[in-house]
Order: C-alpha cells, then sequence, then structure tokens
C-alpha cells in the first residue's frame, strides 16, 4: 500500500473520528479504520497486518526532532533515537510535525486563506521538482519483468507516445510512461495489473479506470489546445485500433478518454470566465502528498481540498500565483459515493440489531451454514462444476460445510459457495432449498430497508449520512471557490451554484434529508432549498455486495436527474455549448 493511500485513509480517519484527533489507544478509532480498509476493499486476512503497517508509519511520521536550542514543550517526553538523536511525539496523530524555522517565501498574497485552510503559495519552481523530474518506480526492467503475464499481445506494436513537445509538458513526466504502460496491459479486476501501484509505486485512491480518467484529464487539461488535440488522437487512433480485438479487456479505454475531454472542457469553460485574459496553467498535479507540496501548497494533509482530485498551478496576469482544485467525475451517471452500511457503526456504536451490519453478516452465514448442513445430500454439491470453479478461488479442497468453514478464504467467499449449493439443490426441485432461498433473499431486503429506514429516527445517522454526502457534492467548498467539480462536461462552481439558487453564499443554503421506503428500492433524497425554491440534488440507495452471500451494504449516490437538468441548463446559460 502506497504512503498516498494511507494519506488518504488517514484523511478519512482523521474525518470521521470525533474533533478530527486520532487514537489509535480508542479502540472505537480502531473500529472506524477497520471499516475505511473495507471500503477499501482490504481482505479480511490483511485487515490486521494492514492496520499495524499504518500505525507503525504514522509513528514515524510523528516523531519530531529536536534541534539544538530548540524549547520543547513541556508535556512532552524526551526520547532517545538509535543514533543518539532526541525527538519527541507529537500529538493527536493528525497534527502535522512542527515547521522548520527556516520556511521558504511565501508568494505575495497569491490566495487568500480559505477558512482554516491556507491556500497561500510557496515560491518554488515546480517544474524543476524532485516530484516533477523524478525516474518512474517500478523501473521499465523491473515492471517488464512484473507485468510479463499481462501485457496484450501484438499485433498491433504496444503503444508509445510520438511526437510531444517536452516545453508544454505541465505535469510529473513519469505519467506519460505510466499511461503507456497502462495501454499495453490487460484489464483483470484478479490480478496485480488490476491496481495503480502496479505501474507506478505512488498513486492516488480509487479503482484503476477511474483513476486512468484523472491522469488523463490532469495530463489533457493541462497542455495547450494544440497539443491536446494531437495526444487524444494518438490514443484514440490506437484504442480504435485494440477495441476490435480486446474489447473490455482494456485498461484506457475510449469511454474513459472522452470522459477526461469532457472534463477538461468543463474545467477550461470554467477557468476562462473565472480568470482574466493571459491566464496560464503553469503546472498541473495529481493528488498525491510531494506533488501537490511541490506545487507550492502547505502541509497537504491540512490545507487540500477535502473531494479534490487534480490541482492546477495557475498564474494571472498581473504575476500572482494561485492553486486551482477539481474534483472530478465521468459523468452525471455514476456512484458518487465509495462506502456503506458500515459507516453506521462509527456513526452510533450503540445500533440496535435490526440495523447492525455486523449482527446481520453473521446471521447471513449463520443461516447458509445451517441450512446446508441440514440438507442428506449436501456432500454431493461439493463436486458440481460451478462450486469447484469457486473453491479453486481460494485454494480450498473441502467436500463438505465443515471444511469448507476451516479453509482459508474470506467469509464472502464461503457463502457465495455456500449459497451456490442451495440455489443447484433448488433447481434440482428441493423444496426447502427453494422456500430457504426465498426467504434467504426477503432478509436482504428486509435489512436494506431497515438500513433507509433507521435515518428518520436516529439522529446520528441521519448526520453521518449527510456528511458523507455533502462531502462527494461538496457545495460548501464549491460556494467558496475553494474547489469545483467537473462533472462530464459540465461544471458545478460558484457560478453555476449561484445561478441554480440564486446565491453562492452556503449559509443561505438549507439541506434536507427525506426517506421514502414505499418503494423498491427504498431510497434517501438529499435537497437544497432557498426560500421557496428546492431541488433535489441526489438520491441515496443500499444495495448488497453481492445479494444473499456478501453480508455488506454499500450505498449507491446518484445525482438527481432534476439537478442534472438544471446544472445543463445553466452551463448551457453561461458557458454556452461545448
Amino acid at each position: 500500500m502506497s504512503n498516498n493511500v494511507v494519506n488518504k485513509i488517514v484523511n478519512e480517519l482523521s474525518y470521521r473520528v470525533p474533533n478530527g484527533l486520532i487514537n489509535f489507544r480508542d479502540n472505537k478509532h480502531l473500529v472506524i479504520l477497520t471499516n475505511i480498509l473495507k471500503e477499501y476493499e482490504i481482505p479480511d486476512s490483511d485487515i490486521i497486518d494492514t492496520i499495524t503497517k499504518i500505525v507503525i508509519l504514522l509513528e514515524d511520521q510523528e516523531k519530531v526532532y529536536i534541534q539544538p536550542g530548540e524549547k520543547v514543550p513541556n508535556d512532552k517526553k524526551i526520547l532517545t533515537g538509535p543514533k543518539g538523536g532526541k525527538y519527541f511525539y507529537s500529538t493527536p496523530t493528525s497534527k502535522p510535525k512542527s515547521e522548520p524555522k527556516s520556511e521558504p517565501k511565501s508568494e505575495p498574497k497569491s490566495e487568500p486563506k480559505n477558512g482554516s485552510k491556507d491556500k497561500t503559495l510557496n515560491k518554488i519552481d515546480t517544474l524543476h521538482t524532485k516530484a516533477f523530474t523524478e525516474n518512474i518506480v517500478p523501473d521499465d526492467s523491473e515492471f517488464n519483468k512484473n507485468n510479463s503475464k499481462y501485457f496484450r499481445k501484438t499485433p498491433p506494436e504496444h503503444f508509445k507516445f510520438t511526437s510531444l513537445d517536452e516545453k508544454s509538458i505541465k505535469f510529473p513526466k513519469k505519467y506519460i510512461k505510466v499511461i503507456e504502460r497502462m495501454m499495453n496491459t490487460n484489464f483483470d479486476p484478479n490480478t496485480p495489473a488490476s491496481k495503480i501501484s502496479h505501474f507506478i509505486a505512488t498513486g492516488g485512491a480509487g479503482t484503476i479506470r477511474s483513476q486512468v480518467g484523472e491522469l488523463l484529464t490532469m495530463v489533457l487539461t493541462s497542455l495547450p489546445d494544440k497539443d491536446t488535440e494531437n495526444v487524444y488522437k494518438q490514443l484514440s487512433d490506437y484504442l480504435s485500433l485494440l477495441e476490435k480485438q480486446h474489447g473490455d479487456s482494456m485498461i484506457v479505454t475510449k469511454g474513459w478518454l472522452n470522459a477526461a475531454m469532457d472534463n477538461r472542457t468543463a474545467i477550461m469553460n470554467r477557468m476562462k470566465k473565472q480568470f482574466p485574459k493571459g491566464t496560464t496553467i503553469n503546472a498541473a498535479s495529481w493528488d498525491t502528498k510531494d506533488e501537490v507540496e511541490s506545487m507550492g501548497l502547505k502541509d497537504y494533509n491540512k490545507n487540500k481540498g477535502y473531494s479534490t482530485d487534480i490541482y492546477f498551478k495557475i498564474q494571472l496576469p498581473n504575476g500572482k500565483v494561485i492553486l486551482d482544485e477539481c474534483s472530478l467525475k465521468k459523468d452525471k451517471n455514476v456512484n458518487f459515493l465509495n462506502s456503506g452500511v458500515g459507516s453506521y457503526l462509527e456513526w452510533d456504536p450503540d445500533l440496535s440489531d435490526e440495523y447492525n451490519p455486523k449482527i446481520y453478516a453473521k446471521k447471513q452465514t449463520d443461516r447458509l451454514v445451517k441450512f446446508v448442513k441440514s440438507q442428506k445430500d449436501a456432500n454431493k454439491y461439493f463436486n458440481d462444476d460451478i462450486v469447484k470453479k469457486l473453491l479453486s478461488k481460494i485454494k480450498s479442497h473441502a467436500m463438505n460445510v465443515d471444511e469448507l468453514m476451516r479453509d482459508k478464504g474470506t467469509v464472502r467467499s464461503k457463502n457465495k459457495i455456500l449459497l451456490s449449493i442451495a440455489s443447484n439443490m433448488a433447481k434440482n426441485k428441493n423444496k426447502d432449498a427453494d422456500i430457504f432461498l426465498k426467504d434467504h433473499v426477503t432478509q436482504s431486503k428486509l435489512f436494506r430497508k431497515n438500513a433507509i429506514a433507521v435515518v428518520s429516527n436516529n439522529e446520528k445517522i441521519k448526520e453521518g449520512i449527510l456528511k458523507s454526502i455533502q462531502n462527494e457534492f461538496p457545495l460548501k467548498a464549491v460556494a467558496s471557490g475553494e474547489e469545483s467539480m467537473a462533472i462530464g462536461d459540465m461544471s458545478l462552481d460558484k457560478f453555476t451554484l449561484n445561478k441554480m439558487f440564486g446565491t453562492a453564499d452556503y449559509d443561505k443554503i438549507k439541506h434536507k434529508l427525506y426517506v421514502n421506503t414505499k418503494v423498491d428500492p427504498p431510497y434517501i433524497a438529499y435537497k437544497a432549498s432557498i426560500h421557496d425554491k428546492e431541488i433535489p440534488i441526489a438520491n441515496l440507495v443500499v444495495r448488497e455486495d453481492g445479494t444473499g452471500y456478501g453480508g455488506q451494504f454499500k450505498f449507491d449516490l446518484s445525482m438527481s436527474p432534476t439537478f442534472a437538468k438544471e446544472l445543463e441548463i445553466v452551463n448551457k446559460e453561461i458557458y454556452g455549448k461545448k
């Protein structure tokens, strides 16, 4: 796990714990961290090791070494390191290290402070910093060895950019090679090649294809129009050659490439209105600590935008330099929220059993085990071809339930095998299996409905959901100008927000959640209003990730069709057609 992903996880943990102060001696904080790791799809078997690595890494980051003559706070215990250096631990975990005595000079008032965040930029020659010039890790030799099983077969010959103008490259040059590597690698979610860390040691969080979209948007937006057309044409023409042969097996697809161009349109439309003629993009970066701080931002963890995906270092005609922060969404149809009902226990540790996802997951497994064990002919189904294939994925040779439950493998995988056996029984006209499966699915639907209904009567859950939605639709950050969102080719920014609501003053906009359990699936509606005007922003539904066996319920947060239409209208009014 890269340090950047760790930083993402720690930022999320800091947001979820009271006051933002992390304390790994508090069991509640460890429970929250465990749930976050599950949201990042860390296997159950790796959770403890991952927590240990995070704690150790943060512990190292917390050490504040004492310089000669430096005063130490009275409440700090002075310790001695292995080489004799004196240090103390800063507290809490999320507190940044003490700043060095001699700081680089800052650009004079390059951007006002945003609340408690300092958006002024240190004066740095960004394009010549280590983060922007360093060679890619792993190098070609190591990558070619690691990727030997996953390279796409030729012809056509492997992709490589040609005729790129070096002077136009305003982003870390290693990303040219990252894109080339991805273009030449087959996509398979079950291989290491499905993770960004396979292609580069440091990178943003998210799924591999969404990361492709972010990288492409950063690259294409930072380039002058002529160079953008050149890069787009090279990628598009090559992908056209591949589509007939490889289809969905590609990591970089035309859909994501075109989405990146749409995002560029949204960003450039907004920049042309927001900044005076003659404004230039001096540098661009992905959402990694080293790169963003190389742009000049002080203390990445404290001062970055919460949902920012890419950054641009903007120079105004008067010489002022500011940081422009963008959150990206492929289009209006994507799922905006990567979390689930597991967060309920973070928001309310005293949650009753009917809403408790851990209780549901245990009961689900118990039901499956009990039913399959109750059937006299259950063991013969372990020889079924589908079941054998599922068993092979967890390297199990089990021939009965007891052996299966003793084997390694996630509970989710074992549940899927048991559910497959029950389904095969039902296909073979086992009436008990048919009755069991109907009840089993009913239990899933009942929990899904309860998970929505609880919002009406539990203020802690309601507040948690509202904050989660607001983080993905950061209207406050958008209204203040701290961030903007590119949603397909539409821009959600302070101009479009003001046009929709008649104000960009966030404090005047009211926010509400509405629960509807009378429909299937039940959902939560998030709406914003000012005076008599109310606009539905988003709808949230709960779904089981693997119906009948997954044991985890995730949130699907989608943009309301009404809001999408409003946003489209105001974009056309303000920015015209693309």
